[in-house]
């Protein structure tokens, strides 16, 4: 294992070994002997929740939400824990927005993970979250456009 790749694979994991180990045998599978260049991907439920905050970034509805839904049951169906889909939301979320919505969503996604904590069902807080969301970004927009005329 050459040590530029060791090092990428350990700065990608960030500190986690289940998943450097899980990256270097999709990496071993791919190619072997390794390539120094090769490419890190996302698993595939990593992925999945990159396509669902870009749903919630496309279109702020109430129909979107209900599609942003069956995603995140098949997400938890997955057995994804429920907490770090809620982070991962929020992180995928937050980079694309513009800066003065930054602390509003990450207010958001501490406020939906604690009642998560204490409530009984994941799936409606987490969804709670994406509405905020959608509410916090349809805001800004709102305001944006309305502050051009």
């Amino acid at each position: 294992l050459p040590d530029a790749l060791a090092e990428r694979v350990a700065h990608y994991a960030d500190g986690n070994l289940r998943k450097a180990v899980l990256q270097l045998e999709a990496l071993k599978v791919r190619q072997y002997p390794f390539d120094v260049a090769a490419p890190l991907e996302l698993p595939d439920w990593e992925q999945f929740v990159a396509q669902v905050a870009a749903n919630v970034l496309d279109e702020q509805s109430p129909a979107r939400l209900l599609a942003v839904r069956a995603k995140l049951y098949e997400l938890l169906a997955h057995c994804i824990p429920p907490d770090l889909l809620l982070r991962r939301l929020a992180d995928a979320i937050r980079p694309k927005l513009d800066a003065s919505l930054h602390a509003d969503v990450a207010a958001a996604a501490a406020d939906y993970e604690h009642r998560m904590k204490l409530g009984s069902k994941p799936i409606f807080h987490i969804e709670a979250f994406i509405a905020k969301c959608m509410a916090i970004i349809k805001k800004f927009m709102v305001e944006s456009v309305g502050g051009m005329m």
